[in-house]
């Protein structure tokens, strides 16, 4: 298998960010990471971002957006995403609201809508699953949440960034789904899942098949992209970053 980059997902650190955002960064990649995924401008201008990107030699591979931040004025969003070189937004999920059938329906709708004005733009879209959309299946046809976003979302506009560990959460085995939506896949947000005890755990740790699912990534050429969202956070992403890179080698 040939090398390929490892990005983190920002909103892993967000503890040690709210203490000091430019200095976390700054340690980004002596935990073996060529790059970012942003969660959060930390209210710095796009210059600020350049500087530090400049510094450290860190990417923006994607950044988080809600669906309502894509529907307002475009022009500062896209403008401030062209100055650090990135191209893909990734909404993180539908607005809160019950789980309905129209919940899905007009988000849909809505993921298409934004999807259109982004392309026109030269910027790409794709939606983070958790594990909620799986969970809804009043649909005449027992279809969930996330069938109703596959089905109803235009394959050339709308893509997935799919998160393992919400995947093995929602009972679905990671690689095998993978496979199946691979046309729909855009990144992959390499978290792990400890069955028995539903624990987020450092990557390599828990029970997603990485080792089976790593090869379809650089296959297919999708980033790579870190979360962890348990306790200490700095150590547990150098151990899971160490393995993930141990099956890139």
């Amino acid at each position: 298998m040939s090398s390929a980059p490892l990005y983190l997902q920002l909103h892993s650190l967000r503890r040690e960010t709210a203490a000091d955002a430019a200095g976390t960064i700054r340690h980004v990649p002596s935990l073996g990471f060529a790059g970012i995924e942003l969660v959060s401008d930390y209210h710095w201008p796009a210059d600020h971002w350049r500087t530090l990107l400049d510094e450290t030699g860190l990417t923006v591979v994607a950044a988080h957006s809600s669906l309502e931040a894509l529907e307002t004025d475009l022009a500062p969003l896209l403008d401030f995403h062209r100055a650090l070189d990135n191209h893909r937004l990734v909404v993180t999920a539908l607005p809160r609201a019950p789980q309905t059938a129209e919940r899905y329906h007009s988000g849909a709708v809505r993921l298409n809508a934004a999807a259109r004005r982004l392309a026109s733009e030269g910027f790409s879209l794709a939606y983070h699953n958790h594990d909620f959309e799986f969970q809804w299946t009043e649909d005449a046809t027992a279809r969930t949440g996330f069938d109703v976003l596959l089905d109803e979302t235009d394959p050339a506009l709308v893509g997935f960034e799919f998160d393992t560990h919400w995947l093995e959460q929602a009972g679905r085995e990671v690689v095998a789904f993978v496979e199946r939506h691979a046309a729909r896949a855009r990144l992959i947000h390499a978290k792990d899942l400890r069955r028995h005890d539903r624990r987020d755990v450092p990557a390599g740790q828990g029970d997603v098949n990485f080792r089976a699912l790593l090869p379809l990534c650089t296959t297919h050429d999708w980033p790579i992209v870190l979360e962890y969202e348990g306790p200490d956070a700095v150590e547990s992403i150098r151990q899971g970053a160490n393995f993930l890179r141990s099956l890139l080698a």
